[in-house]
């Protein structure tokens, strides 16, 4: 399998995703809420890219059974539904609903992706069921939202994990670019919990802004089998044909 990891996302990314499976990788904390929304019931969940466009989008889509989320610099956004916390996406507040979801940085990784034929939402609570969904690909790009800044600790060592069970685990044979050979290498030297996320340069911020129980729920590994996959600029449950594959 040809893997190429892609750190952090710029304008260039497009080119790299066109026209194969793509797999986005946003622990802290737009890809963990993804996941736990979709764990705990969601219809489908419709990325946006700013305030502005999800209003519009939530409008369209029926007030009814459509929900605001996202924030802004980690605050809840005036107006919406819920934040971007993934401890608020409970049951009984998002059960069948379609979430509209903006954030400061998560939720631009998935216009650079929109040339892919599949993305799937990656995070630490659900790498083994991706890595599952994979395993048969002949090419794979991984993209780490990263922060506005450039990359993320926390998305690099997640990727790392992901081509370390490829390759350990599975014993898939893997031709990596150089971004997937050092976060393989990088993943060694830590280990996950959260205190690992609590020191990351966004879990200090989440830390400080009173968001411990993310850290603890976004640090926790394989507790969640669900793979949520974006087609058409549309998340919804990854939906399994005759022969088990997406």
């Amino acid at each position: 399998m040809r893997l190429n990891l892609v750190l952090t996302v710029s304008g260039d990314s497009r080119s790299e995703v066109a026209d194969q499976t793509s797999v986005v990788i946003d622990v802290l904390r737009t890809g963990s809420s993804i996941v736990q929304a979709m764990a705990n019931g969601a219809q489908e969940i419709y990325p946006a890219a700013s305030t502005e466009e999800a209003i519009r989008l939530a409008s369209s889509l029926g007030r009814e059974d459509s929900m605001l989320c996202g924030s802004s610099r980690s605050t809840m956004i005036e107006g919406f539904d819920i934040g971007n916390s993934p401890t608020e996406f409970t049951p009984e507040k998002i059960r069948g609903k379609r979430l509209v979801l903006s954030t400061t940085n998560g939720t631009r990784v998935f216009q650079l992706v929109e040339g892919s034929a599949s993305v799937l939402i990656c995070c630490l609570m659900n790498l083994g069921a991706v890595v599952d969904e994979v395993l048969e690909s002949e090419s794979l790009t991984i993209v780490c939202a990263g922060s506005e800044e450039g990359i993320s600790l926390e998305d690099t060592i997640c990727a790392g994990m992901f081509i370390n069970r490829l390759s350990e685990e599975y014993k898939v044979d893997l031709v990596l670019n150089d971004a997937g050979r050092l976060a393989k290498n990088a993943q060694e030297h830590f280990t996950i919990d959260k205190e690992f996320l609590a020191g990351t340069e966004r879990g200090k911020k989440l830390r400080e802004g009173g968001f411990e129980m993310d850290l603890d729920l976004c640090s926790q590994l394989d507790i969640y089998s669900v793979v949520p996959e974006m087609r058409e600029k549309v998340v919804r449950l990854m939906k399994k044909d005759s022969n088990g594959l997406g």
